[in-house]
């Protein structure tokens, strides 16, 4: 990233120095005024500077394109079939356990089936099969829940201000130091 920043003059035998390009951004405009008046009295020459407003989403677009960002590993299931699954199992055991229990107690006993086995496999599935749909139906829930407390969240502001400014390598650190104190969101240098 460093690299696409640097703007490089003429060889050495050309006479032309070296300079970077600093890229700040602010989220409130008069920063960047405050920024472009230190520099100056810095010795900074801010007559070329640039200053740009832009969304911020747009910004962390663009960052997460030139691989700033990193980004978060893909997640294998979602958590609709987590849910799914977790009550399935969880159904299926709660089954086996209360169907072994009705049929020891004498409660349950199917037509079709004769003996423990069958009656236990019969209780598992149920149990799982209820399990499934109470656990599908909780990530649904949850899912609405959280849509409605984003939906009440009030939009913010999500304008920032990018100013890019050419200065040579020896002061780059102390610019970067004095953008940084103005509350800068990000800088790149």
């Amino acid at each position: 990233m460093e690299a696409a920043n640097r703007a490089t003059g003429a060889s050495m035998s050309g006479g032309s120095q070296e300079h970077l390009w600093m890229v700040v951004l602010y989220e409130v405009e008069e920063r960047t005024s405050e920024l472009l008046d230190r520099l100056a009295a810095l010795g900074i020459d801010t007559s070329e500077a640039s200053i740009v407003r832009v969304e911020l989403s747009q910004v962390a677009e663009a960052a997460k394109a030139f691989g700033a960002v990193a980004k978060p590993p893909p997640k294998s299931v979602s958590p609709r079939a987590r849910n799914a699954v977790t009550g399935a199992v969880l159904g299926s055991a709660v089954g086996l356990l209360g169907g072994i229990a009705l049929y020891a107690s004498g409660l349950f006993h199917l037509t079709f089936a004769a003996g423990l086995f069958p009656h236990s496999v019969v209780a598992a599935v149920f149990g799982a099969t209820a399990g499934s749909v109470i656990g599908t139906s909780w990530s649904a829930l949850r899912k609405k829940k959280e849509l409605r407390s984003v939906a009440t969240i009030p939009p913010s502001n999500r304008d920032g201000f990018l100013v890019a400014v050419k200065m040579k390598p020896q002061v780059a650190e102390q610019a970067e130091e004095i953008a940084r104190r103005l509350g800068a969101k990000e800088v790149l240098i």
